[in-house]
């Protein structure tokens, strides 16, 4: 986890954004938590959506997110938002999702 400034100061120079008050507000409902916080801003970056809708969005998945996975809630949220996106742009993207995520490492190299 990052401190909230750290987070804030990540956000702001992914994206290239000097917006203090929607990063803070994107980083407290994703925990401060790297991974989250990389997924959130190339999710802002390339859809331009501000941080308060991002954080809007990202929370009400992390409340809906199973409990007790192998990873935090917010990562879990920020993949669905991503994964959403993607299938929305291309339909396609969805079975090859699917398929990719039952491979192994090995079989990807």
């Amino acid at each position: 986890m990052l401190p909230l400034e750290e987070a804030v100061a990540l956000l702001e120079s992914r994206t290239g954004r000097s917006d203090a008050a929607g990063a803070k507000m994107l980083a407290e409902a994703v925990g401060n938590l790297p991974l989250a916080l990389d997924h959130a801003a190339a999710f802002c970056k390339r859809t331009q959506m501000s941080f308060s809708d991002y954080a809007i969005k990202a929370s009400s998945l992390v409340a809906a997110a199973p409990r007790g996975a192998g990873y935090p809630r917010s990562v879990a949220a920020t993949f669905d938002l991503a994964i959403t996106q993607a299938v929305g742009q291309c339909a396609a993207a969805e079975p090859i999702m699917a398929y990719l995520a039952q491979c192994s490492p090995e079989r990807l190299r």
